[in-house]
């Protein structure tokens, strides 16, 4: 994973990268909403509580600020993209 951030016309631009498999398209409706999964055979004990994303778009939103998403896949090369907030 790798993680950076820079100022960009005033604002506070963090980025993310994350190689894993990717996040299915029916699944990107979900991605910030608490306690979910992509994956839904993890358990808390395999690594993941499905809370994240959904402290990430809490923080954001109390900071007034916005989440621009894009998922690439390593399944396809470009999967969808939005925004929030």
């Amino acid at each position: 994973m790798d993680i950076s951030m820079r100022r960009e016309d005033g604002n506070v631009l963090l980025t993310v990268e994350d190689r894993g498999i990717g996040i299915p398209e029916a699944d990107l409706p979900n991605i910030f909403s608490r306690f979910y999964r992509v994956d839904k055979a993890r358990s808390r004990e395999r690594g993941g509580s499905g809370l994240g994303l959904s402290i990430v778009h809490d923080a954001v939103a109390a900071l007034g600020g916005s989440i621009y998403y894009t998922i690439f896949s390593q399944l396809n090369p470009f999967m969808g993209a939005g925004a929030v907030g």
